[in-house]
């Protein structure tokens, strides 16, 4: 975060400064007929507003959230003109101006800390952000809606959000255990475009290792974005997807809505001048 004040004032800080990621990395080999192809999950916890759970909560002036991560998921195999397949989803707190102040367990009240108007500015930078870097959006909020007990406050953020189409930005209150569930469930259903896009959609054995496989890391990725934040493991069990249609009923439920499947979920690269796609 050193480079950040200087760059402010348009100080060029690369050759003095070594930027390090904060975040996660998974990696992992897997057989695939004649290929090995490296599958990863790269996680990357931004440093425009660092903190950790209860601390930090929210959007600040700059539009920039708690909590905000960029996950990519990607299969490369260097045997096939360096094939990359990514594919890219975000989480972050609400972009709104709120907090949960308290010291005892079951205290921490969502309390929005400024008007909702004085929120609108903000929002919209950080809305603004996301479609310049990632495109269309599309929102997944999985607060609560209730209006007792914990889902209060979670209704009270919920209600100003409305799904945009394109890539999913995701968030809970936390932005850590439904978030992490959520964001498994996604990359699964992407592992199955990627791998019918390889060709070995139908081979059940190369797809049943790649799922485990994937479902592993990520349930390891949520584990250590939960440690950043909360200073604890992710609460959820070693099956994260077993039958988590029922679990996630509604969230497909919205995506059906706003038609996801209208796009191309990840991103084909090859570094290859000879390979056409």
């Amino acid at each position: 975060m050193l480079h950040l004040h200087p760059k402010r004032f348009g100080v060029d800080c690369d050759q003095w400064l070594v930027k390090v990621m904060c975040g996660s990395v998974e990696f992992s080999s897997i057989y695939m007929n004649n290929h090995s192809p490296k599958i990863l999950i790269i996680s990357r916890l931004s440093c425009e507003r660092a903190g950790t759970r209860f601390m930090v909560r929210g959007v600040n002036d700059g539009g920039h959230v708690a909590n905000f991560v960029e996950t990519e998921q990607l299969i490369h195999i260097d045997t096939m003109d360096d094939l990359v397949l990514s594919y890219i989803q975000t989480r972050g707190t609400v972009p709104l101006f709120w907090e949960q102040p308290g010291l005892n367990v079951g205290s921490h009240k969502v309390r929005m800390s400024r008007e909702p108007e004085i929120s609108v500015k903000a929002f919209q930078k950080h809305m603004r952000f996301m479609r310049e870097r990632y495109g269309r959006q599309v929102v997944l909020n999985l607060l609560g809606t209730g209006v007792t007990g914990r889902s209060q406050g979670e209704a009270a953020l919920s209600h100003l959000f409305q799904l945009q189409r394109g890539t999913m930005r995701t968030n809970c209150l936390d932005c850590l255990d439904r978030t992490n569930r959520v964001q498994t469930y996604l990359g699964l259903d992407t592992l199955s475009k990627m791998l019918e896009y390889l060709g070995v959609a139908n081979n059940g054995v190369i797809v049943q290792r790649f799922g485990n496989k994937l479902e592993e890391m990520w349930k390891d990725n949520g584990n250590r974005i939960s440690q950043i934040y909360a200073g604890t493991g992710a609460l959820q069990g070693s099956k994260v997807c077993g039958d988590i249609f029922n679990t996630l009923f509604d969230v497909t439920l919205k995506l059906k809505m706003t038609k996801v499947d209208n796009f191309y979920p990840f991103i084909i690269i090859s570094r290859s001048p000879t390979r056409t796609l």
